[in-house]
């Protein structure tokens, strides 16, 4: 059994998302009246956003210590793709396939036909493209937001993004035994963490740049915490005070926007560190199993059926009736098709070449 609390900490956040979007999906697209983080930040931010942010924050801590600890490269990619792709291929099928008919009032012969079937479940199998489809003609047309099959895994692409991008890090950072190529790098983490904390703030990095610079910069503060925060051995105080500080910051940026660069390092600082320092009793959660990512891929078309079959329903009536049925999907996930393939991973492959770990990182 894991002695940290990640699992924990990423099954909240998949909760967060997926409380998040029973507003718009009851209310109508970007219509977030009532969402808790929402009202609380003033309007300012939601908490569906600030939860997809807290999963690249933990993603870089834990996909940098995958990469370090790879035998080859290889090994690493490998893992990578068995962590993300088996699940996310399934649910697109099933959504598709299944529960976007179930939500159509076409004949189901008629929106198997649908044009954007095909393109829906290429783009959501091979999540190849950075905007993947979402949307299916014939689904959920009466729903709030029409059409959508699954809104959350636009996500996946950055994600992958991000493993990639982290590789020539990786390889300066724990297999270089050049001193000043590792500081380099460390040191283009630093602003790659900075300026994805100004562009959270003040939005000021111009055209498409934003987004990649935002999920990489989130991915590196990850990655810098794994760095850092063992050095810092803080405790629990520091923690508390992290969070009511990032507390402060979500309730009074409308006023001073400039105060939310420092939001960024607080987030994960507070969701770092409380993955070691939560209640050790609450250790017992990993031995269910890891239902965050099942819940993330399943949430929304679970949403959307429910919506479609309780016209009228409302945002906390959704939440309380989606969130138990979305964790039998992502149990059904995890136990059938999440852990088979984790369980690949810890197969021999056999090494990539030129790949030989510095002592450093032995």
């Amino acid at each position: 059994m894991r002695n940290n609390h990640f699992n924990l900490i990423r099954m909240l956040l998949a909760v967060g998302v997926l409380l998040c979007h029973c507003f718009p999906l009851t209310q109508g697209d970007n219509v977030f009246d009532g969402e808790p983080w929402f009202d609380f930040t003033l309007h300012k931010r939601i908490l569906g956003t600030t939860c997809v942010l807290g999963f690249f924050i933990l993603s870089g801590y834990l996909v940098s210590q995958s990469l370090e600890r790879s035998s080859s490269l290889w090994t690493y990619l490998r893992a990578r793709a068995l962590r993300i792709y088996p699940a996310a291929i399934v649910c697109a099928v099933i959504t598709a396939i299944v529960l976007g008919a179930l939500g159509s009032d076409q004949d189901p012969v008629d929106y198997w036909r649908s044009p954007g079937l095909g393109r829906f479940i290429i783009d959501n199998v091979t999540l190849s493209k950075r905007v993947i489809s979402r949307s299916i003609p014939g689904a959920f047309v009466d729903n709030p937001i029409p059409h959508v099959v699954n809104g959350s895994t636009w996500t996946l692409p950055w994600e992958l993004l991000c493993y990639v991008l982290f590789i020539p890090f990786g390889l300066a950072l724990y297999r270089s035994q050049q001193v000043s190529l590792r500081k380099a790098f460390l040191l283009l983490l630093v602003g790659l963490a900075l300026a994805a904390s100004v562009e959270y703030a003040l939005g000021i990095i111009p055209g498409r740049l934003g987004r990649p610079v935002t999920f990489f910069g989130f991915f590196a503060i990850g990655v810098l915490g794994r760095i850092a925060l063992p050095r810092l051995q803080l405790g629990s105080r520091a923690t508390l005070l992290g969070f009511c500080a990032l507390l402060l910051i979500a309730r009074t940026e409308s006023l001073v926007p400039s105060l939310a660069i420092a939001a960024p390092f607080l987030l994960g600082f507070v969701l770092l560190s409380a993955a070691t320092q939560l209640p050790a009793r609450w250790l017992a959660y990993n031995r269910i199993g890891d239902f965050s990512y099942g819940l993330y891929l399943y949430a929304w078309p679970v949403q959307q059926s429910i919506v479609h079959a309780m016209p009228g329903i409302r945002p906390w009536t959704l939440f309380a009736t989606a969130l138990p049925t979305t964790l039998l999907f992502a149990l059904a996930s995890w136990r059938f098709i999440e852990q088979p393939a984790l369980r690949l991973k810890t197969r021999e492959v056999p090494e990539a070449a030129g790949w030989e770990p510095s002592e450093a990182s032995r």
